[in-house]
């Protein structure tokens, strides 16, 4: 709640109360970046993909599964692009700007106000002014790496039998 109240007050305080309320009264996409991204969907969308991955791993190597105490033990925690790189999947650069991006959300921009750690506030490629950053653009991304890889633990699982 009172993230969604500071983003009120940053985007009255931006774009001030008319461009608000023709933004508003229009739909404009002023409005659905500012509330149809937040910090949660954004983070189950990030986890949408890290249990695609992670499922693609296991069902290559069951193995990987380990005791009732710690089930799994990746190494590299919630870090979608380093998941992708251990079940072998090439990703392209957009794909691997939106996986960092998603992974600063599965991390910590979809539980805690602000970064638990200080280089996750710093500048960074896929966040240029540091912190965390989603672009609406971004969502079509997710769906097609979604599609993608939901296809490919099908497969893995299935066989071609998936597919057919």
């Amino acid at each position: 709640m009172r993230a969604h109240m500071a983003t009120w007050a940053r985007l009255l305080e931006v774009k001030g109360d008319a461009e608000y309320v023709t933004a508003r009264a229009t739909g404009s996409d002023l409005i659905s970046q500012t509330f149809w991204h937040n910090a949660p969907s954004v983070m189950l969308s990030g986890f949408a993909l890290e249990n695609l991955l992670k499922g693609i791993l296991v069902a290559r190597d069951p193995s990987r599964v380990g005791s009732a105490e710690q089930l799994f033990s990746w190494g590299h925690d919630h870090d979608l692009v380093l998941l992708a790189a251990d079940a072998k999947i090439a990703l392209s650069r957009t794909e691997q700007r939106v996986m960092r991006r998603l992974t600063d959300y599965t991390t910590w921009a979809g539980r805690y106000p602000s970064a638990r750690k200080v280089r996750h506030m710093a500048a960074r490629t896929h966040a240029p002014t540091g912190g965390a950053t989603w672009d609406g653009a971004d969502n079509e991304v997710v769906d097609r790496l979604y599609g993608s890889l939901r296809q490919m633990l099908e497969a893995e699982i299935y066989g071609n039998q998936a597919n057919a």
